[in-house]
């Protein structure tokens, strides 16, 4: 994107959320909206970007009346009369814990500040590199447990049974990660050509050497075209860019043979177009617990700790025969249906 459109956008994109802020303090006056979804990313992690997604359609379709706060309006939420709002929505993600400590930050305020609401995390991993008595995990533990109706949502059983431990006041349910309530499959329905796309990390969660990396790109290239892509791109993804920015990444998962990706989103994203893939694992727990959770049973999703323990030529050529028959996993997320009425 070029400068000058980054420029146009981000002046769209702040007029919007102006006019969008007038619209929602007169939006609160009318006593049918009872919850607000707070959390919007505005980054360009488009992991979080389809979590929004996925999670305003789960509002819709059970019937919850809800108005939108994105990351721009987080710190003018004390400028709003929520008295007819009974339940806050945190966004989902990966974020609950001290890697990313300012989305941790504006969550604990929130809290903090309203203990007369119903709180829900929508589906997080928990993790804290941090597990000392000051670190950010006892102060986040202190916070939550003073709170009467916070109520947790893990996304895979690790962080589940951590959740369990940390939090013992509060209610914990187990549902998947919330875009695995999504059916993309004849949305990005493509014919598939003879390349395989590679979704890997060059952030602090990356695990996997860029040696290991040309490496498998090198053995493949032999039969396939590689194509070297991200869940990431490197501008803000304000909501007039979002879908536009969704629908490219999932048409070039969609047309491709086979992904390769460390990244959890990549391995989602997938599975919801119906793409066979190999995941690999990343500096934590989420990628394989998500995987042991919820969908070790799918034959188009190898998974692999270690790179080097596959013959990568061998699993993408009998990977990219299998005929994919996925469904979204509805039934699984009563739990977080059930708490949000």
């Amino acid at each position: 994107m070029s400068i000058v459109k980054k420029i146009i956008v981000r002046i769209i994109a702040k007029v919007k959320r102006f006019l969008k802020f007038l619209k929602i303090k007169s939006a609160l006056k009318n006593k049918k909206y009872t919850h607000l979804y707070v959390g919007s990313p505005l980054h360009g992690n488009l992991g979080d970007q389809q979590i929004r997604n996925s999670s305003i359609d789960f509002l819709k379709k059970n019937g919850i009346n809800y108005l939108e706060i994105d990351m721009g309006m987080v710190g003018l939420i004390n400028d709003l009369d929520l008295r007819n709002i009974t339940t806050i929505c945190l966004h989902g993600g990966g974020n609950l814990g001290d890697v990313y400590l300012y989305e941790q930050l504006w969550k604990d305020n929130i809290i903090r500040q309203f203990k007369d609401k119903k709180i829900i995390f929508f589906p997080q991993t928990l993790y804290y590199e941090d597990k000392s008595l000051s670190g950010e995990m006892n102060i986040t533990k202190q916070i939550i447990s003073n709170h009467p109706n916070v109520i947790l949502t893990a996304r895979e059983k690790v962080s589940f049974d951590a959740m369990k431990v940390l939090f013992p006041n509060n209610k914990v349910i187990l549902t998947p990660d919330i875009v695995l309530s999504s059916d993309y499959m004849k949305k990005y329905k493509r014919k598939r050509k003879n390349q395989i796309i590679f979704l890997t990390r060059t952030d602090i969660e990356k695990s996997i050497s860029n040696e290991k990396l040309e490496q498998l790109k090198k053995q493949l290239s032999l039969s396939f075209k590689i194509v070297q892509s991200d869940t990431t791109v490197p501008y803000m993804v304000y909501d007039v860019l979002r879908n536009c920015e969704l629908k490219k990444i999932f048409k070039e998962i969609a047309k491709s043979r086979v992904v390769v990706t460390d990244r959890l989103h990549g391995m989602i994203f997938s599975v919801i177009t119906g793409t066979p893939c190999i995941v690999f694992s990343n500096y934590n727990h989420k990628i394989k617990s998500t995987y042991e959770t919820w969908l070790k049973d799918l034959d188009s999703v190898i998974f692999c700790d270690d790179p080097g323990m596959i013959n990568i030529v061998e699993v993408v050529n009998c990977l990219s025969e299998k005929n994919i028959d996925w469904h979204a996993l509805t039934d699984k997320f009563s739990n977080l249906s059930n708490v949000l009425k």
